[in-house]
């Protein structure tokens, strides 16, 4: 049995934002510790295994690097725990749109 090595893999916590004809933007977590989320766009084919795909789904993208070669594998993120990594983001969000307000 052939098992691939991989220079480097990592695992990026998402979840859907947009759903267009031939592609999928994506809310990527790239650091908790420095609550930075970005956005990022992925071909819609590559989401085919997550169903139903809708607005909010959470996911997993799991990107492997070696020489000559990029994987990217999107699994399923319910049960994850995703949603509740989204949750400080979310509430950090709305904390904000009260903090910008005038007070009077």
């Amino acid at each position: 049995m052939f098992v691939e090595h991989w220079d480097k893999t990592i695992m990026i916590s998402a979840r859907v934002s947009q759903i267009l004809d031939d592609a999928v933007h994506c809310e990527c977590i790239l650091s908790k510790e420095y609550e930075k989320v970005e956005l990022r766009t992925f071909p819609k084919l590559l989401m085919s295994n997550i169903n139903p795909l809708m607005v909010g789904a959470p996911l997993k993208i799991k990107i492997s690097v070696k020489a000559g070669s990029t994987r990217t594998d999107i699994i399923d993120g319910k049960g994850l725990g995703i949603e509740e990594e989204f949750k400080l983001f979310d509430d950090w969000n709305e904390l904000n749109s009260y903090i910008n307000k005038p007070a009077f």
